[in-house]
This record gives C-alpha cells, sequence and structure tokens, in this order.
C-alpha cells in the first residue's frame, strides 16, 4: 500500500495536507494500466467537503482558460477520461486534521478527508483536495507507467537530493497551478494571486516564522469571509 502520511509518521501540529513523504513499500504496482472494465471517480464525501468537491469540478470544466489545473487531474481518473485508474474520496478518521492519498493496488487510489475539517473554510478543503489529488496524480504516474517514468522519477530524486519526491514537485511545478485554481474556486476570498499562492505552498516546505503568521492570518481571513458552502 502506497501512503502518505505525517512527518515521521506522526501527525503533531499537523492542518493542511500534512503528508509529508509518500511510503512506498514493496508494492510492485504495475507496469502499465490495469485491464478494468471501467474505471470511476467516486465521490463519497459528505456535507462541506462534498460541496466543495463538486465546486472544485464546475472549476474545472468551466475554466476561464478552459484547461486548468482541476481538468489535468481528474481527466487521469474513471471512464471516459484517459482512465487506467478508480480514484475515491471519502471522510474518515486518519488521525489529524487535512488529508490522506493512498494506493490500494490495482490502480486504485483512495483519499481520505478528516471530519475536522468540515469545520474549516471552503478554500482550506478545497487546498486540501487539490493537494491530495496531485498526490494522487504522480502516484498514478509513477506506479502505472512504465519503467522509464520510474526511472526519470529515480533520477529527479537522485540529481536533487530530495526525501519527499512528492511535495518537492508539487512545490516546482504546481504552485502557481494550484494557486489559480483556488483563485477560480473563489475570487473574493483573497485580494492577490500570491496569498493563494502561499496557502497552496503550505506543508510543501519549510515556512519562515512570517510566512507561518501570514498563512495563519490567511486563514482566519478565509474563516471570516469564505461563505461558499457554508450551507452545508
Amino acid at each position: 500500500m502506497l501512503y502518505s502520511q505525517g512527518s515521521n509518521g506522526t501527525a503533531d501540529g499537523c492542518e493542511v495536507g500534512c503528508d509529508n513523504y509518500w511510503n512506498f513499500g514493496n508494492d510492485s504496482g504495475g507496469g502499465g494500466f490495469t485491464n478494468k472494465t471501467e474505471d470511476k471517480i467516486i465521490n463519497q464525501l459528505t456535507g462541506k467537503a462534498d460541496c466543495v468537491f463538486n465546486k472544485l469540478q464546475s472549476v474545472g470544466v468551466n475554466a476561464q482558460n478552459y484547461y486548468n489545473l482541476m481538468t489535468e487531474l481528474f481527466v487521469e481518473f474513471g471512464s471516459n477520461n484517459l482512465g487506467g485508474a478508480n480514484i475515491s474520496f471519502k471522510i474518515g478518521d486518519i488521525g489529524y486534521t487535512g488529508g490522506r492519498t493512498e494506493y490500494l493496488g490495482n490502480g486504485d487510489f483512495l483519499i481520505t478527508i478528516s471530519p475536522s475539517m468540515q469545520n474549516s473554510s471552503s478554500i482550506e478543503i478545497a487546498t486540501v483536495l487539490i493537494h491530495e489529488i496531485c498526490h494522487a496524480y504522480l502516484g498514478k504516474r509513477y506506479f502505472l507507467f512504465n519503467a522509464s517514468f520510474r526511472e526519470l522519477y529515480q533520477k529527479y530524486i537522485n540529481e536533487n537530493g530530495l526525501g519527499n519526491y512528492s511535495h518537492d514537485i508539487m512545490n516546482d511545478y504546481f504552485v502557481d497551478r494550484m494557486a489559480r485554481v483556488l483563485q477560480e474556486f473563489n475570487p473574493s476570498v483573497f485580494g492577490v494571486l500570491d496569498d493563494y499562492k502561499l496557502l497552496s505552498a503550505q506543508k510543501l516546505f519549510e515556512m519562515s516564522d512570517d510566512k507561518k503568521e501570514e498563512l495563519a492570518r490567511l486563514k482566519k481571513i478565509a474563516k471570516e469571509i469564505d461563505q461558499t458552502c457554508n450551507e452545508n
């Protein structure tokens, strides 16, 4: 089983996206797409998280630039898309506030969102969902693509000295795109794109004390003014 979890297997101080490394274990994964008759995106989320999930999907479909990160992530899973993998979303206890992504084998990915996230602002829930879907996207490409892709990842890790390839790649290549999705999700929460970038970047690298204070301020603002999905 492949999973993301808190640093050193703990969740001390964890909030959004507290999955600091992948544990690959001995899962062989496979050398190509699994041969299933139908691949699915299964949403078992409830309440506010379900509302946020559905709004994120609509952001992908109705992206201003037609094709944004959500489109790219969702198209990797389910039937009538690129397929080759299932992805399921559910609410469940993971031992901390945030999300966790697991590769269960046979092309099945599971994203679990902690129940306590239901008390967060919608923009924070959206951040966790995007963060975890990015993990699933990278996990799919690692486990279900051919061996040369794995070798490329290993080369990236070796050349950059990375202990956490998933978060480092996300920090290098995904933060701007994650931020733009969050801005499209709710453009009225923050005034500038850099605020959405800071929200997207949390847990991807060690922030300075000043950045942590600014992040806490942004979360407080979001909690006060973000009314998206509050009726759920």
